[in-house]
């Protein structure tokens, strides 16, 4: 079984040493951005403060 890129389709052999490096590139480029986009994720979730519910909110500091 073998992945075929169809950009680089007409470029590289399939198995050719070649083929094997785009391949290692393109995934570490995907993993790299999935955890980029994890670890922004995350961090934006930690900074925001809880918005406080019920009597613990002060009345009227969002329009209320």
């Amino acid at each position: 079984m073998s992945i075929v890129v169809p950009a680089a389709a007409g470029l590289v052999e399939p198995g050719s040493p070649a083929s094997i490096v785009l391949f290692a590139l393109v995934s570490l480029g995907v993993i790299g951005l999935v955890v980029t986009i994890l670890l922004r994720t995350r961090r934006r979730q930690r900074d925001v403060p809880p918005r406080p519910r019920g009597e613990d909110r002060d009345p009227g500091a969002d329009g209320d």
